[in-house]
């Protein structure tokens, strides 16, 4: 029963995504977060993600999409020159408090740059370690743009973007990752040094109850 409960939720809230429909979206993500609380997490993934948030694996969907719950903390974010990488799907994500400045970058493969890039494999729930040193790149900052509290915003498969910092002590968001491509589940990272081998981040799992302070935090903002 308590796994039907789980899985229409997530599927209600994929509905409401994929149709960028904001004004259920928030009544939703927040009874599925207190719905994950209540039950202990049975049933769900979680981790603190290498690029400095605690990832939430909600809901994984019959054909390999999953819906997850991103919790930023200011203190978590790493450095932005170390955090430009692009994703091996697609996605889209819903800002339910707080906010994020994201930027997007746009590179030149036609001379040395100032940017080392790698081909990062992605073991999903070991690590992200680089593979392949591809040389040096140039980067461009294309782009800034902040997703305010009650918004979406979606991503393309290889687009390349970094997190510069989170506006609010507290920033959450719903994000649903889509179409995929697990036949290349790679991904690339840039960075400023030059490693011909380097494990780039491990992933740090959470006790529960650091996890249950979260959401408690989380459910105050449902006013």
């Amino acid at each position: 029963m308590n796994c039907i409960i789980k899985e229409k939720l997530s599927k209600s809230i994929r509905k409401e995504l994929e149709a960028s429909n904001n004004s259920e979206l928030r009544k939703l993500s927040f009874k599925l977060i207190n719905f994950l609380l209540i039950k202990n997490f049975k049933g769900v993934f979680f981790e603190k993600h290498p690029l400095g948030f605690i990832d939430i694996t909600a809901h994984k969907f019959s054909n390999g999409d999953t819906l997850n719950i991103h919790i930023w903390e200011k203190s978590l974010i790493i450095p932005t020159e170390e955090n430009i990488h692009n994703h091996f799907f697609d996605s889209i994500s819903y800002v339910l408090i707080g906010g994020i400045y994201n930027n997007f970058y746009s590179l030149d493969y036609t001379k040395e740059g100032s940017k080392y890039y790698y081909k990062s494999s992605y073991n999903w729930r070991i690590d992200s370690r680089i593979l392949e040193k591809q040389g040096l790149v140039g980067v461009f900052n294309k782009r800034k743009i902040l997703h305010k509290e009650n918004t979406l915003y979606k991503m393309t498969s290889g687009q390349f973007h970094s997190i510069e910092k989170v506006t609010a002590p507290l920033t959450v968001s719903i994000f649903l990752r889509y179409n995929v491509d697990y036949e290349n589940a790679y991904s690339y990272v840039l960075k400023n040094d030059d490693s011909t081998l380097v494990s780039f981040f491990k992933t740090k799992y959470l006790k529960i109850n650091l996890l249950s302070k979260h959401l408690e935090s989380i459910l105050s903002y449902n006013t």
